[in-house]
């Protein structure tokens, strides 16, 4: 314990540091804000939904408490990490914003409506302003685990982790049928691209991250 505190004390008496969390968090709740905008303008534009190859002829399961509460855990730990290493922290928190803020800009463009089967999930009355069925490319569900688990590539336990959430989190989308097939596919090419752009946009970030390697 003694070890992670000393790393947090060292790492927040940079203020480099500091201001680029600050940064950071002001991008999360940028990227919240515009999220929530984007969700509803895609509610009220949505037309017709379509058919699915995949969709069309895989059954209906019931996967709400990994939909929900594992995108939830998901968040704790995301926590979890930025306590174990603070030093990741900017570069944690800007890639999952820019992952939110670019779907946020991509489902205000594509007004299909949710599948014809899909199932609704059981989401508690406090986080049902965060649901839509308009906002369906690409899946958030499936962005976020991977870019973290790019981020954290070099932590093998870690990285094996936030795989796992990958597919099972973009396993109960698809079985739920909550996005079409292509959301889930084109949201890993889509996160590895942004990660990719992130290493360059805040390369000091990223350098400071995984300079203690």
């Amino acid at each position: 314990m003694k070890k992670y505190i000393d790393q947090h004390k060292k790492v927040w008496s940079n203020k480099q540091f500091v201001y680029s969390v600050l940064f950071a968090i002001f991008l999360i709740l940028l990227s919240a804000i515009v999220n929530q905008f984007a969700g509803k303008y895609s509610d009220k534009m949505k037309s017709n939904n379509v058919t699915d190859a995949i969709l069309d002829n895989i059954p209906t399961v019931n996967m709400s408490f990994v939909f929900v509460e594992g995108f939830i855990l998901l968040h704790v730990f995301m926590a979890f990490l930025a306590f174990l290493y603070p030093r990741h922290i900017p570069f944690m928190l800007k890639c999952v914003a820019m992952i939110v803020l670019t779907r946020s800009v991509f489902v205000t463009l594509t007004h299909l409506n949710v599948y014809s089967g899909h199932l609704p999930p059981e989401t508690p009355l406090i986080l049902q302003p965060l649901y839509f069925k308009g906002d369906l490319f690409f899946s958030g569900h499936t962005a976020v685990p991977f870019i973290l688990a790019i981020v954290f590539w070099s932590k093998r336990f870690i990285r094996y982790i936030l795989l796992g959430a990958t597919v099972l989190l973009a396993s109960s989308t698809l079985l739920m049928k909550l996005h079409y097939s292509i959301d889930v596919f084109a949201a890993l090419f889509i996160a590895h691209s942004l990660f990719i752009i992130c290493r360059k946009i805040f390369k000091k970030d990223y350098d400071f991250a995984n300079s203690e390697e």
